[in-house]
Formats: structure tokens, sequence, C-alpha cells
């Protein structure tokens, strides 16, 4: 992506018209989410006006906090943990563009409020999406309703995940509802050979403990953060 980010974040790289960090926001915001925390690096400048100005003109509380370097999605959202509280929460991704009748957080709230607990985002690859997505997310999982699995394994990236990444196949990806509990897990890691926190590591250790019920997305997901999946995610916007 350095070719598209030379002048301008990522997260306001346009998609249709509007940044991709406007439909983050507006994803929140249109399911009743009035307080949010953005994090970010603290030479994103242009980013955290652009969020805070977006936030003000929607009338929501957004607070941002601030990540030295980029450490993975776990170290992100333990920057947020005087934010949260005591409260359960959402955490969404801006390299993650969903579109389908209902967004991606508002299918998930649908079955949190019903039965409170941790729920996470389930989407079947399809043939377009193995060229256009980083290999993530790979995952045992055991059915237990219409669209509600039972996660019981998330592997780690490599070799063996890569094999496993085909058509068909259901990936665990964000948005995700959790507890603060979640904070406990991400002081428990050690940050890996790259020096990242991730997600990955969290969830297995909240797997271990809790159940973590996955809900098939229905709609489209694009990896945005990913070349080709902007790309994809532009081509489809735009005509739609």
């Amino acid at each position: 992506m350095r070719f598209l980010t030379k002048n301008s974040p990522k997260e306001l790289l346009p998609v249709a018209g509007k940044p991709i960090i406007e439909y983050t926001i507006l994803e929140a915001y249109n399911c009743g989410i009035k307080d949010i925390c953005l994090v970010v690096r603290k030479d994103k400048k242009v980013l955290e006006d652009t969020a805070r100005q977006i936030g003000s003109d929607l009338g929501v509380n957004l607070v941002v906090r601030y990540q030295q370097n980029p450490c993975g999605i776990a170290d992100a959202v333990s920057k947020a943990k005087d934010f949260v509280e005591s409260s359960w929460f959402c955490i969404l991704v801006p390299d993650l563009l969903f579109s389908g009748r209902k967004s991606a957080l508002s299918q998930l709230m649908q079955f949190w409020k019903n039965d409170q607990g941790y729920i996470v985002g389930l989407y079947k690859l399809c043939t377009e999406d193995i060229e256009t997505f980083d290999v993530f997310g790979v995952n045992d999982s055991i059915a237990f309703g219409k669209g509600q699995f039972r996660i019981t394994y998330l592997y780690e990236k490599g070799i063996d995940v890569a094999t496993k990444f085909k058509v068909g196949y259901q990936i665990v990806t964000p948005p995700y509802i959790v507890s603060p509990k979640y904070f406990h897990y991400i002081d428990s890691e050690k940050s890996d050979v790259a020096g990242e926190i991730d997600d990955g590591p969290v969830l297995r250790s909240l797997m271990s403990r809790y159940i973590v019920r996955g809900i098939r997305l229905n709609g489209r997901l694009f990896d945005v953060g990913n070349p080709r999946g902007y790309a994809a995610a532009c081509r489809f916007f735009t005509v739609t």
C-alpha cells in the first residue's frame, strides 16, 4: 500500500468518495454507539483531525488515544482501557470494509442483545477474496444454530494456515464484541518476534475460558489494507 499512502494515511484513502475511516465511524454510529475511541499514531495528525471532524458532524463523543508504533490490533485496543472502563465494547478496524443489507456490527449486535457474550464475525470466503485478502482468521468451529458457531480454535498464521485459506472457508474477522476481561488477556500476552501483540493469541486465551461465538456475516467483506482488496472495494462500492 506504500505507493498509495505516500502522502496520506491508508485510513483516509477514498472509497466511492468517502475516506475509509468514515465508513468505520458510521458503522458504529448507525448501531447507536455514541462513544468512540480512535487509536492512532501521533504522526497521523491528519487522520486524527479528519476523524474528529466526522465525529463532531455526527454528534458523537470521539476521543483519541495514541499508539507509539503499529504493534498489532490487541496492542492498539489496550490503549483504550481507560476509555472502556467496565463496559462491554466493540472492536472495529478500518482495514476491513463491509457491504451488506445490514452492517457487520449490526448483525453481531442483533445476537448480542439477546444473549450477551463474546461474539466475533465469521466471513465465508468467495473466489474473488482469495487474492485480495491477507491470510488470517483460520479457525475450527462447531455449528449450534442458524448462522451461529462456537469457535473452538484459532490458528496462528503460517504455511499450514495458508493451505486452509480457500474458497468456502469461514474466517474469523472483526468486528468483535468483548468484555473488559479482554484487557486482562492482552496484559498476559507477550509480544511476538515482530514486536506485535495481535488479537489471535488474545482470542485463543478467551476461548480457553469462555464461549466465543462466531456469527456468519451476510454480505461482502474487503481487506482494504491489501492493494488488491482496496482496488476491489473501490470497484464494488462505485458500482453499487
